[in-house]
């Protein structure tokens, strides 16, 4: 039961430590929420200084979704969320990431690769350890040439669950067979740009990354792990299926310095 206990606060500071460097990285303050327009006021409801109320500091986020016109290709954006940092009730400053559903803590294996794959449902993508890389297809690219993977029909890499890895809700020769076809994959060159290409580590601007591409039109994206260790991640899910608010601040990743 300790050990239990142990793990659970262990996950839980590891998150706290995570989405406080992402914020370092990606935290920018702004002038009056009207001025940027769809703005929306924090749901943390705590006493803030009168300076802090003349400006409105926000994260800016990472997120995949989906072109809204065929081929549905998804995409990668930077987002600013609306909900601004509030006066922490001691030190600091917090912000409201929105309501969450059934945290997964995911363990992927060294050098592992996922085919073509899109999240079961719109979720926050937590990297605690390792490093992930990401390849998202560009318009005319990856996706319309078929490098880098064969169609998975959207369930490699994602299971019943709604784990990254592998399906714990399949039978052992069925896993085989996914993991056999995973090791088929080939990986995009880095420079090649039919992709977008997001390098994930601890402390990167994609830390913290908004996995929404789920439009069964399109094939998702790739994902590989190339560490020579195991890559820990949290999956955390939005309820019902909700995007936290947000506002596009430019197409393509966010570089930590917008």
């Amino acid at each position: 039961m300790k050990a239990g206990c142990d793990l659970l606060v262990s996950i839980y500071l590891s998150f706290l430590w995570a989405l406080s460097l992402s914020c370092a990285a990606a935290a920018h303050t702004y002038g009056t929420p009207s001025a940027f327009p769809g703005a929306e006021s924090s749901s943390i409801s705590s006493a803030s200084s009168s300076s802090w109320n003349k400006t409105k500091t926000l994260l800016h986020m990472t997120a995949l979704t989906n072109h809204p016109v065929p081929p549905y290709l998804a995409r990668v954006q930077c987002w600013a969320l609306s909900a601004g940092f509030t006066v922490y009730p001691t030190v600091g400053h917090a912000l409201a990431l929105g309501a969450v559903d059934n945290a997964t803590y995911v363990v992927l294996p060294p050098r592992g690769a996922e085919g073509w794959h899109r999240p079961p449902h719109p979720m926050f993508f937590v990297l605690l350890s390792g490093v992930a890389q990401v390849y998202v297809p560009n318009a005319g690219g990856g996706d319309d040439r078929g490098e880098g993977a064969t169609d998975s029909s959207g369930t490699d890499g994602f299971g019943s669950d709604g784990d990254y890895g592998y399906d714990h809700g399949r039978g052992l020769q069925q896993q085989q067979h996914q993991e056999q076809r995973q090791s088929q994959h080939r990986q995009p060159p880095p420079d090649d740009e039919g992709w977008t290409t997001l390098a994930i580590t601890p402390g990167s601007p994609h830390q913290i990354l908004i996995a929404a591409d789920t439009d069964a039109r399109a094939k998702g994206h790739l994902t590989f792990y190339p560490g020579d260790g195991e890559t820990v991640a949290l999956q955390i899910p939005f309820r019902d299926t909700a995007v936290p608010p947000h506002m596009v601040v430019h197409e393509g990743p966010c570089r930590g310095d917008e």
